[in-house]
């Protein structure tokens, strides 16, 4: 089975970023390495891009978060996995969630859609 990964790491600051990538480098994340030039700055803080990277990445993400936990780092990811099996992984406040294309469908429709389609199954706070 091959997976395709996207998507992004984020810190607040340019220094938890780069203590981010040594994690990363070490621990290892599919067939990524990461380079302190890939660090973007955002209104929110320092991100970093996943692209270009195959596997299966939760064990790894796994002692990404366990290291950067023990380090007193705090980071958040948002990755989406595709090709033979849809999903993706996240990370924010403390939780780290694997999920299922399903699952990743609910995550990324609109607000307006989802309850729309709410609407259209019939469903009311009564029948819930």
């Amino acid at each position: 089975m091959t997976l395709y990964n996207i998507g992004t790491f984020e810190t607040k600051t340019d220094s938890e970023m780069r203590e981010l990538i040594l994690i990363i480098n070490q621990v290892g994340l599919g067939t990524m390495t990461c380079d302190e030039k890939n660090i973007c700055k955002t209104d929110c803080g320092y991100s970093l891009e996943v692209s270009e990277c195959e596997g299966d990445l939760d064990p790894a993400l796994r002692e990404i978060i366990k290291a950067c936990k023990s380090a007193g780092l705090e980071m958040s990811f948002d990755i989406t996995h595709f090709e033979d099996e849809e999903g993706g992984y996240i990370y924010q406040n403390g939780v780290y969630e694997t999920l299922g294309r399903e699952d990743l469908c609910l995550r990324t429709v609109s607000d307006r859609a989802l309850l729309a389609e709410i609407r259209r199954r019939g469903l009311t706070q009564e029948n819930l």
